[in-house]
C-alpha cells in the first residue's frame, strides 16, 4: 500500500524578505530566511493563508487573494537594508501607483505598485485583484502601503499620482462615513470596499499613535519614486488574474484589532491588573 497523500498546506509569511502565500516551505523558507522579527505559519486552506499574510491575524473565512511581489530589478529578495528616505518632519516616504491597461473596457489589466526605496525588500508589484480599473489598483496600492507597514513604529508620507485617492481619503470620506457612503448621484460610491477598509486601516494606524499623510506628485515628469513605483505598477499588470479579496472579512478583521486596543486602553484607564505577553 502507498503512502497516504496528505493535504495541501499553504505558507503564508505576514512580515519577511517577502510577503505573501507559498505552496511549499523551500519558498517560504526563502521569504523568511534571515529577517529579523520574520511572521510566518502554516494553514490547511488558502483563505486562512491570505487572511494571515494580509493582516497578521488568525481567522476563519476566505481572503481570495494570493500576494506574489515582484521586486524590482535593483532589489535583492535577501536584502535587508532599508534605503527609505525620510521628509523634514520625519516621515517615512512611500511612492505608489496603478496601472491599468484598457481602463474601462471588458479585457482591461491592472496592477499596482510600492516603491520603497533602492534596493528595500518591500518593493512590490501585484496584479490588482477583482474589478480591472485604474482607480482600483490606486486604492488598492495605498492599502498594500498600510499592511505592509502596520507593525512599524514610524509615521509615513504616501506620495501617488492619484488625486482621486486622495480626495477619497482627505476631502470625501467622512461624509460618506456619515451618509452610509452614498454618492450624489443617491447611488453607493464607487469602490466602496475598498474604501471601507482603507478607512479602517488608517484608523488601526491612529489607534496606534501613527501618523499617515498624503501627497499628490505628479506622474512621468521624472520623479524617481514615481517613475520606480509605475514600472512595478506595469509589472504587476502582466501578472496572472486574481479574484476578488474578501474585504468584509478584512474590514471585520481590522475592526477588531482596534476593538481590542481600544478595550486595553480604557482597563488600563480604569487601572486594572494587566498581563503582558
Amino acid at each position: 500500500m502507498g503512502k497516504r497523500k496528505t493535504g495541501q498546506k499553504y505558507y503564508a509569511v505576514h512580515k519577511g524578505n517577502t510577503t505573501g502565500v507559498f505552496k511549499n516551505w523551500d519558498d517560504c523558507s526563502d521569504a523568511v530566511k534571515g529577517y529579523p522579527g520574520a511572521r510566518y505559519k502554516s494553514f490547511p486552506t488558502l483563505g486562512e493563508a491570505e487572511a494571515f499574510a494580509a493582516t497578521g491575524s488568525e481567522a476563519a473565512g476566505p481572503t481570495v487573494l494570493s500576494v506574489e511581489p515582484i521586486l524590482s530589478p535593483s532589489t535583492s529578495s535577501t536584502a535587508q537594508s532599508v534605503t527609505h528616505s525620510n521628509d523634514a518632519n520625519g516621515f517615512v516616504e512611500v511612492y505608489c501607483d496603478g496601472s491599468c491597461r484598457g481602463n474601462g473596457k471588458a479585457d482591461s489589466v491592472a496592477g499596482i505598485g510600492v516603491f520603497w526605496g533602492n534596493g528595500d525588500h518591500r518593493n512590490l508589484a501585484e496584479r490588482c485583484p477583482g474589478r480591472q480599473t485604474n482607480n482600483r489598483a490606486e486604492l488598492t496600492a495605498i492599502i498594500r502601503i498600510l499592511e505592509q507597514s502596520e507593525d512599524e513604529e514610524y509615521n509615513i508620507l504616501v506620495k501617488t499620482d492619484s488625486q482621486y485617492s486622495i480626495n477619497c481619503i482627505t476631502k470625501w470620506l467622512s461624509k460618506w462615513q456619515s451618509n452610509g457612503f452614498i454618492a450624489g448621484s443617491g447611488k453607493a460610491v464607487e469602490n466602496v470596499e475598498l474604501i471601507r477598509y482603507l478607512a479602517v486601516l488608517l484608523e488601526r494606524y491612529t489607534a496606534f499613535g501613527r501618523k499617515v499623510k498624503f501627497e499628490h506628485v505628479y506622474g512621468h515628469q521624472g520623479t524617481h519614486g514615481n517613475e520606480m513605483a509605475d514600472s512595478l505598477a506595469n509589472q504587476g499588470a502582466v501578472l496572472p488574474q486574481k479574484a476578488d479579496r474578501d474585504w468584509e472579512t478584512l474590514i471585520e478583521l481590522v475592526e477588531r484589532q482596534i476593538q481590542e486596543l481600544q478595550d486595553l486602553a480604557d482597563a488600563m484607564d480604569d487601572g486594572s491588573d494587566i498581563e503582558i505577553w
